[in-house]
């Protein structure tokens, strides 16, 4: 069910509120992505109160360096109904938020950050996120979990912006040594 009464059952429990939404955890599809391939994560989120808009979710990679390395703009994964509508759920009601992440080809190996987004489909602007168990404000994104980009199996195609012609780079030599 898209919507349901009681907890969610989640391997990735959170405590962050968004408006009047609660963020309650996650599932991930895999706990490690060779780069350039895709993810999906599901998100569990409950309604705190009659929503007064539609709500949308953004998740980004970030990495060590302050970089994103996924691509803008996550989908809903190919076999998946969107959701209801926000502004149709009833209190206390939760339901699942199912995105497909893809990494950029070129991320290097390591652990990258989990950001999550929330923000009104129709302006657009971002909902803070709270921390309920602490009340502190985290900010319009929260960092609600990590994974592992691995190096790919195998070297992506990777299509040349333009053609060198010939004696190019014997030209560009000649003239780093002037």
């Amino acid at each position: 069910p898209l919507r349901a009464n009681g907890a969610p059952p989640v391997e990735h429990t959170l405590a962050l509120r968004a408006g009047e939404m609660r963020l309650d955890g996650f599932n991930l599809s895999r706990d490690s992505v060779p780069a350039g391939e895709t993810f999906d994560i599901d998100m569990a989120w409950t309604a705190l109160a009659p929503q007064p808009v539609d709500y949308q979710s953004e998740i980004s990679l970030v990495g060590s360096d302050g970089l994103i390395w996924s691509r803008k703009g996550t989908e809903r994964p190919r076999v998946y109904e969107d959701a209801p509508p926000t502004r149709t759920w009833s209190s206390g009601e939760w339901g699942w938020d199912s995105r497909e992440v893809r990494t950029l080809s070129g991320a290097p190996p390591g652990i990258y950050d989990i950001v999550a987004t929330l923000f009104d489909k129709a302006t657009l602007a971002p909902v803070t996120f709270l921390d309920t168990d602490t009340g502190e404000v985290v900010g319009p994104a929260a960092t609600i979990g990590r994974i592992e980009i691995a190096n790919p199996g195998r070297a992506s195609n990777l299509a040349l912006q333009f053609l060198a012609r010939g004696g190019f780079i014997g030209r560009a030599l000649r003239r780093l040594r002037e």
